[in-house]
């Protein structure tokens, strides 16, 4: 394969259906498992994580961030439940005739839905999303019942859910989280004084998902668990202290090959704006990926790949379409021999190089994949 195509990213199927059975086995029967699927499966390819949704019978829902992704999605074959995350003010009328379900935190949205709905003579599947602290989408508690009361005058809403998303449910133990998951339980209580029926509650991510007590909803929003990546280490302590057996595998590898070789001489200056200097004669590998195909600019001279079983070193500054990288130590590293630059790897993996880059989100690590590269399932 590698003789064959430059840089290739692979992704696991046994990987991906082991995260949702993981997840699956740790929660509640009752609680039904959604895969966001937005930002092109965060990054993973959204053609390849279609595919192994459609496969897995315990994918309840989906999950993107804007109707366009929706759409997509349906025609791709997507039968189950879509839920768009962004409240949406363009496509509604196709979102309303293809069943996608619809965020809404809005009165004035809810006004415009009901008016393409009657125009459609169909039902707008919506899900009520709640601001508890995020301060990004979602009403307030004030205007969230106002908005309740005119979905349920109208004939032509169909309330779905009702939800709400944390703000740093990757720091155990937040303050934070703790008092937006009471405003949202307060919220739900005053609800269920009336009859209003909400087929789906919500409020945890894969974070949440694994670290907090989810009674009185009955469902989760998996991104980066189902892919495989780790919120947080704490997030992983804390889960592995509690459920010893729970484990994720990175779903996403990353692989190109050596493009060229050269041997320069101590004291030569590598790369642009002479980051690195040698101090010995110094074998050097080229590989023909850079920032544009989505190796993050900020690993330059501090990032690592893998050849064989050896790690070798960046060299300097990361180009648009190159990298240089020290072979010295690998004495038959020659032209065509295959990389890995992200693996499910305790040095590679997205977590572990998201740290490399200061950011500590390993979804900034796998997004930044150009969707130009070629994805495989294997």
């Amino acid at each position: 394969m590698t003789n064959q195509v430059y840089n290739f990213i692979q992704l696991s199927r046994a990987a991906f259906h082991h995260n949702i059975a993981q997840y699956r086995a740790l929660l509640p029967a009752h609680i039904h498992l959604a895969v966001v699927v937005k930002s092109n499966a965060y990054g993973h390819g959204i053609d390849q994580i279609i595919q192994l949704c459609k496969e897995n019978n315990d994918i309840h829902m989906l999950c993107t961030a804007m109707i366009e992704e929706a759409l997509y999605l349906r025609e791709c074959g997507i039968k189950k439940p879509i839920l768009v995350l962004y409240p949406a003010f363009n496509l509604l009328k196709d979102a309303i005739a293809y069943d996608i379900k619809l965020t809404v935190d809005d009165i004035n949205q809810l006004d415009t839905l009901n008016t393409i709905a009657r125009q459609l003579d169909k039902q707008a599947h919506i899900h009520l999303k709640i601001n508890t602290g995020l301060n990004r989408y979602g009403s307030f508690k004030e205007s969230a019942f106002i908005i309740l009361e005119a979905i349920k005058k109208s004939e032509y809403f169909s309330l779905d859910g009702l939800y709400t998303h944390f703000a740093e449910s990757d720091l155990v133990g937040s303050e934070y989280t703790r008092k937006q998951w009471h405003e949202f339980k307060q919220i739900l209580a005053e609800i269920h004084r009336s009859p209003l029926i909400i087929p789906y509650i919500h409020a945890a991510n894969s974070a949440a998902a694994s670290t907090l007590d989810l009674s009185g909803t009955n469902l989760v929003r998996m991104g980066a668990g189902a892919y495989g990546l780790w919120p947080s280490y704490e997030v992983k302590d804390l889960t592995q202290r509690h459920s010893k057996s729970f484990t994720l595998r990175q779903v996403v590898s990353w692989h190109t090959h050596i493009h060229d070789i050269k041997t320069v001489p101590a004291g030569s200056y590598i790369g642009y704006g002479r980051m690195r200097c040698t101090t010995q004669e110094t074998k050097m590998a080229i590989l023909p990926i850079g920032y544009h195909e989505g190796y993050h600019r900020r690993l330059s001279n501090v990032g690592i790949v893998k050849i064989g079983d050896q790690y070798a070193p960046v060299l300097g500054r990361i180009a648009m379409n190159a990298t240089i990288i020290d072979v010295t130590h690998i004495p038959d590293a020659h032209r065509g021999m295959p990389v890995i630059m992200l693996a499910d790897d305790d040095k590679l993996n997205a977590l572990a190089l998201s740290h490399t880059l200061g950011s500590y989100n390993p979804r900034e690590v796998t997004t930044r994949c150009n969707p130009h590269v070629k994805r495989l399932i294997i």
